[in-house]
């Protein structure tokens, strides 16, 4: 996807902006019922080409098997790294469907091409699922940061702030704040961009600004932080 495409496509993604609180404007400003439920998986394979196939197969029969996905995104990391986004309805229903995946022999292939589970988790988005499918699929560049923190409420507190401030900046195109499900000390944050070097402009820019240090040595574990596109469909 060119970044002249994306530009097209921002028209599109006009309902998904950052709020002055720094959380995306779609739906609900922060975590609640009418935002998405997502999870999210990163994973190595032993044949991207191969896995590629299987999993086209596998969302195929999860459309049909498994009620209350609302949508299933996937993205290609570096080398055989790979994402999976998917949107469901509820956190009951995602549940369910992760024990029916590892019972159904319908699936058998596509989990056995996995050589790696980086990291397997549900979260609470700051956006609207449609939102955010619409914004994935016109990214370029889409980032992935998922962490655990020390202390909550001081995370929550600098998290607003730094989406407060990427605002505007060049290249980027929206996101979202996370948080794990349960009471787990999990949080992250989706962003999309034009360019990777946007990104780390971006980065850069917000590490060197003295009040957001807290945010950025308050990560007790960092789960993922990388890179993906979007992979054509076999």
């Amino acid at each position: 996807m060119t970044i002249k495409y994306a530009a097209q496509t921002l028209g599109l993604l006009s309902a998904l902006t950052f709020a002055p609180d720094g959380s995306a404007s779609a739906g609900e400003a922060s975590v609640g019922a009418d935002n998405a439920y997502l999870e999210i998986v990163v994973y190595e394979v032993a044949d991207p080409v191969a896995h590629r196939q299987e999993r086209f197969k596998a969302e195929g029969v999860a459309k049909d098997a498994m009620p209350g996905m609302i949508w299933w995104h996937h993205l290609k990391g570096e080398g055989n790294s790979a994402a999976d986004i998917i949107a469901w309805n509820s956190p009951a229903e995602a549940k369910a469907a992760a024990e029916f995946i590892q019972s159904d022999p319908r699936f058998t292939s596509f989990l056995s091409g996995m050589t790696k589970v980086v990291h397997f988790g549900h979260y609470h988005a700051t956006a609207e699922a449609e939102a955010l499918r619409a914004l994935l699929a016109a990214a370029p560049v889409t980032e992935l940061a998922l962490y655990q923190v020390a202390d909550a409420p001081a995370h929550e507190a600098v998290h607003s702030l730094v989406h407060e401030r990427i605002q505007g900046r060049e290249g980027l195109l929206g996101g979202a704040r996370l948080q794990a499900d349960g009471a787990s000390l999990g949080y992250g944050d989706l962003l999309t961009w034009t360019n990777p070097q946007a990104h780390k402009a971006t980065g850069e820019a917000m590490m060197a600004q003295p009040d957001l240090a807290p945010f950025f040595n308050g990560f007790s574990e960092m789960k993922v932080f990388a890179l993906f596109s979007n992979e054509a469909l076999p």
